[in-house]
């Protein structure tokens, strides 16, 4: 099983210091890293477009990162954007072509790390960090895990 520190199942107040980053958006977040208080686990969240469009509250795949995920994605973005945490949607603008593919690939080298896990986690709004339902689904989870 993996190692989520202090995170049990059931309804919890997300800390105060955590920070999620938002990378991808579809009528909601649909992907990023919530990393719980300001040491905690960071968490790579994701759920499928199909599941998403409209739906609150929104529940999200789970997959465990190194706690320094954030930091080097920090640095990527860092000529894009400023951070603007507890929550931060970078701005994917970029000079040309050439840089958004380097730093897609180098955003997709540090997402390889992920560990999958048998977690979801529910909540109303997400990009509003405040409560949430961590719950093990012993893999019988309604939602489709992307490759």
């Amino acid at each position: 099983m993996t190692n989520f520190g202090t995170l049990r199942p059931g309804v919890m107040d997300i800390p105060e210091g955590s920070r999620l980053l938002i990378l991808d958006y579809y009528d909601g977040m649909s992907e990023g890293l919530l990393q719980f208080g300001k040491d905690g686990p960071v968490l790579f969240l994701s759920s499928d477009d199909a599941e998403l469009l409209g739906n609150t509250p929104r529940t999200f795949l789970v997959e465990i990162l190194p706690s320094q995920i954030i930091d080097d994605c920090v640095r990527l973005f860092a000529e894009l954007d400023s951070p603007t945490w507890p929550v931060w949607f970078p701005t994917w603008q970029f000079e040309d072509d050439r840089i958004r593919i380097e730093v897609e690939v180098k955003l997709d080298q540090l997402l390889d790390q992920r560990q999958k896990t048998d977690w979801e986690i529910t909540c109303p709004s997400i990009e509003k960090l405040h409560r949430v339902t961590l719950k093990q689904t012993k893999g019988e989870s309604s939602l489709a895990r992307t490759a």
